[in-house]
């Protein structure tokens, strides 16, 4: 894919000035899910159309007990080998998968998955972003 923006011709405003709208060339968002999760692991998969073969960044963010905001407690690639079939109508290969062993204390968390948008082949963006899930772990 290549990196770029595009500009559109909007009008011109009340001083006679060009007015544009410009967006990057990137409009696809990450896609993702959770495979499966329990009280010391979480696995998935991730992955971006606009950058198949590149592993995504995925975020895992956790409130505990009553707190009442999420911390990031850390960021994991999306480049495991995970069986299966194509998903959708492209091809995102087999190493989008993820895995977190996490070691959460006792008691009541809950976990936001994020994977992180990319503009081009590799390089990260401040977003959008994709929630992939928010999860409930009791230990």
């Amino acid at each position: 894919p290549s990196q770029g923006i595009s500009i559109e011709f909007v009008g011109l405003s009340t001083t006679q000035e060009v007015v544009v709208r410009t967006q990057q060339a990137d409009s696809e968002l990450p896609e993702g899910a959770i495979d499966h999760y329990g009280a010391i692991e979480i696995a998935g998969w991730a992955s971006d159309r606009d950058a198949i073969g590149y592993p995504l960044d995925v975020e895992f963010w956790v409130k505990s007990g009553n707190q009442t905001s999420f911390s990031l407690a850390t960021t994991v690639k999306a480049d495991r080998d995970v069986p299966r079939a194509p998903v959708g109508h492209f091809a995102r290969g087999t190493s989008a998968g993820f895995k977190w062993r996490h070691q959460l204390p006792k008691g009541t968390h809950t976990v936001r998955v994020i994977a992180r948008n990319v503009f081009g082949a590799g390089s990260p963006s401040a977003g959008p972003n994709t929630t992939i899930a928010i999860l409930t772990i009791v230990k």
